[in-house]
């Protein structure tokens, strides 16, 4: 993963938009922007429950909704993972390159893509509600 995201940046971000970022949602952002892949909410509980082990899976999932829900997580639909966004002040469609061997996920920036798609939907009349980009390969430090 690229360009480390910064928690006091995301703090302030809440603050002017009046969300609360709470400890609980805090710590789950903490863990994934220092996580070098993608986690499952189970990971996530793992690694939480070493400095907070009465923690409970409700409260990580509560914690991603309202991340993803706020553009700062994006959720990985073929591995049910989670990774912290690193573009998440800008709006764009997230699109992902999986590694199928050390299960690195990386988030890719172009919009070309996303474009074409959506101009070639609306050419046939249909409505995208959802665009979902995910590829599964080898990386180039497994090849």
């Amino acid at each position: 993963m690229g360009t480390k995201i910064n928690i006091e940046h995301v703090e302030n971000i809440c603050n002017i938009k009046k969300l609360n970022f709470t400890s609980s949602r805090r710590n789950v952002l903490e863990i994934l922007i220092n996580a070098d892949n993608a986690l499952t909410a189970y990971e996530i509980l793992e690694i939480l429950k070493e400095s907070l082990p009465k923690t409970k899976p409700a409260i990580i999932y509560r914690a991603l909704d309202f991340l993803c829900e706020n553009d700062f997580v994006h959720r990985i639909e073929v591995s049910n993972s989670y990774m912290a966004c690193e573009n998440f002040e800008h709006a764009h469609v997230a699109k992902f390159l999986i590694c199928e061997s050390c299960k690195k996920t990386i988030e890719l920036e172009s919009d070309g893509f996303s474009n074409d798609l959506e101009k070639e939907a609306k050419n046939m009349g249909f409505q995208i509600q959802a665009e979902i980009f995910e590829a599964k390969g080898i990386c180039k430090e497994c090849i």
